[in-house]
C-alpha cells in the first residue's frame, strides 16, 4: 500500500490526495490586522505603476516574528506564510513589474528584504520545512483557495483567492485552475494504491479515468485565463535562481549578509506528474543532462509529505511495468499502459501548448517563472514521457494481429507525437522564431490542446 505522508497541514491519502487536510484560512486573527489590511490592499499598491506604496507600507510594518513564535495552530501558521510570501514577491519585484509595463522588459528587482518580512517569513519557512519563497502548495495555489459558495465543490468557478497580485479574473482562474485538477488526486491516489494491491485491468482503467478527469480540468485554463493578459500578474511569481537579469546578485534577508537564491512559483511545483512518472517509470527515461537537474531541484520545492511520497515511489515501483506487461495476454494491459501514457503526455504537451500561448507569444524573456528555459524545458520531458510510449507499444507488437485497428491507430498517434516535437524543435532553433508557428503545429499533428 501507498503509504499516507503528512505534515499535520497536507495529507498525501485517498480521502486528501495534495489537497489540505482542511480548507485554507481565508483570514488571519484580528490580532494580525494590520498585516491583512496589507494584503487585501495588495492588488491595489502593486498594480500602480507610478506611486511605489508597496514600500511605504512594508516599511511601516510592525514586525510580527516575535508573536508568530507563540503560534502553534499549523492552519494559521500556513497562512501567515502564504501571507508573508506575497509581501516578499510583491515588494521585491513591484520594480520589475513596473519596467515590464513601460518598456515590455523585466527590469532588476529589489535585491534586499527588510526584517519585518524576512525574519517572520524564514521562521514560518522553517516550521513548515520549505523554502522562504513563494511556491505552489501552501502560497499561492493549494492552500490559497476561497470557495465562493461552501456548498459547492472545487470546480475552477466557484474558486477565488485569499492572497493575489493583480486581482484581476485572469490571475484568480489561471492559479485555480490548479485546484480544480487537484481535486481529482484523493481518487488518484486510491486508484494507484489499488493497482499495486491488485495488480488488474480494472484498477489500471480506473487510472486512465481519472487522468482524462485531470486533463479535462487542466484544459479549463484555455476559458477561465487570458493569454494575453497572463504578464498582468506574471512578473510577481518570478524567482531569484535562474533570473539573473531580474536578480542579478540573489536577495538578501535582512539582517543577514549574505544573498539567497530561490526558483519562482510554477505549476512544475505541482506533485500529479512527478508523482506519476515515478510510479509508472516514465523517470527511467529522463536524459541525463541539466534540464533534468532543473527537475530534479523542482522536487524540493514541494511540502514534505510530497517530497516523501515521491521518494518512497522511486524505491517501491521499480518493477511495475514489467509486472504488469507480465500478465498481459491479450494486450489488454498494454492497451491501458499506452493511455496512461497517452494522459501524461496530454498532461505535458497541454502545458506546453499553454507556455506557447501565454508566455512564448507575449513576451521574449527566456526564462520560465521557476528559473528553466522556455523553450526546451518541457519538451525533455515530454521526449522522456514518449520513449516510454515507445516501450509499451514495442512489447505490443506480438497483439496487433488481433487488434490490428486499435494498435496501427496508436502507432500512427505516436509519429505525429515524435513528428511535432522533432518539428517544433527546429523551428525553436532559429535565432528568430515565431511563437504562433510553434503552436500550430499541435493543430497539424491533431494534438491540439484546445
Amino acid at each position: 500500500m501507498i503509504p499516507e505522508f503528512t505534515d499535520g497541514y497536507f495529507k498525501v491519502s485517498k480521502e486528501h490526495g495534495f489537497l489540505p487536510i482542511n480548507e485554507p484560512l481565508i483570514k488571519l486573527p484580528n490580532k494580525y490586522l494590520e498585516l491583512q489590511t496589507l494584503i487585501d490592499n495588495l492588488s491595489i499598491y502593486l498594480t500602480n505603476i507610478d506611486i511605489d506604496n508597496i514600500v511605504i507600507h512594508i516599511n511601516n510594518l510592525k514586525n510580527y516574528e516575535d508573536m508568530i513564535r507563540e503560534e502553534t495552530d499549523i492552519n494559521l501558521l500556513a497562512a501567515l506564510y502564504r501571507c508573508y510570501c506575497f509581501l516578499a514577491s510583491g515588494y521585491l519585484l513591484y520594480p520589475s513589474y513596473v519596467s515590464f509595463v513601460k518598456t515590455g522588459e523585466y527590469g532588476p528587482g529589489r535585491d534586499r528584504l527588510p526584517v519585518q518580512v524576512s525574519q517572520p517569513l524564514l521562521y514560518l519557512a522553517g516550521k513548515l520545512d520549505v523554502y522562504p519563497w513563494l511556491e505552489y502548495s501552501y502560497g499561492y495555489s493549494l492552500g490559497n483557495y476561497v470557495k465562493k459558495d461552501s456548498l459547492k465543490g472545487l470546480d475552477v468557478e466557484n474558486l477565488n483567492m485569499a492572497c493575489h497580485f493583480s486581482g484581476t479574473t485572469d490571475e484568480t482562474g489561471f492559479i485555480m485552475c490548479h485546484v480544480d485538477i487537484n481535486q481529482h488526486t484523493p481518487n488518484l491516489i486510491g486508484a494507484c494504491d489499488n493497482l499495486l494491491e491488485n495488480m488488474s485491468i480494472s484498477s489500471l482503467e480506473e487510472v486512465v479515468y481519472i487522468l482524462q478527469d485531470i486533463n479535462r480540468s487542466r484544459r479549463k485554463m484555455w476559458e477561465v485565463s487570458r493569454c494575453s493578459h497572463y504578464n498582468d500578474f506574471r512578473v510577481y511569481i518570478m524567482g531569484i535562481k535562474g533570473n539573473k537579469n531580474i536578480f542579478p546578485n540573489g536577495v538578501v534577508y535582512e539582517p543577514e549578509i549574505e544573498p539567497r537564491y530561490y526558483r519562482g512559483q510554477s505549476g512544475s511545483q505541482d506533485t500529479i506528474i512527478p508523482f506519476l512518472d515515478s510510479f509508472f517509470r516514465v523517470c527511467d527515461h529522463y536524459p541525463q543532462n541539466e534540464l533534468t537537474n532543473y527537475l530534479m531541484d523542482m522536487r524540493s520545492y514541494r511540502p514534505a509529505p510530497f517530497r516523501e511520497l515521491v521518494e518512497w515511489t522511486d524505491k517501491h515501483c521499480v518493477n511495475l511495468i514489467d509486472d504488469l506487461l507480465e500478465k498481459d495476454v491479450e494486450g489488454k494491459i498494454c492497451s491501458l499502459l499506452y493511455q496512461v501514457y497517452r494522459q501524461i503526455y496530454e498532461f505535458r504537451n497541454g502545458h506546453w501548448q499553454f507556455v506557447q500561448k501565454y508566455i512564448m507569444a507575449n513576451t521574449a524573456y527566456p526564462v520560465a517563472t521557476g528559473g528553466t528555459p522556455i523553450t526546451t524545458w518541457l519538451p525533455n520531458q515530454i521526449m522522456a514521457t514518449l520513449s516510454s510510449m515507445r516501450i509499451v507499444l514495442n512489447y505490443a507488437e506480438r497483439f496487433h494481429n488481433n487488434t490490428p485497428i486499435e494498435w496501427l491507430a496508436y502507432e500512427e498517434e505516436f509519429s505525429n507525437m515524435i513528428k511535432l516535437l522533432e518539428e517544433q524543435s527546429v523551428l525553436l532553433k532559429a535565432d528568430k522564431y515565431n511563437a504562433n508557428d510553434v503552436f500550430n503545429l499541435n493543430c497539424t499533428y491533431r494534438q491540439s490542446d484546445k
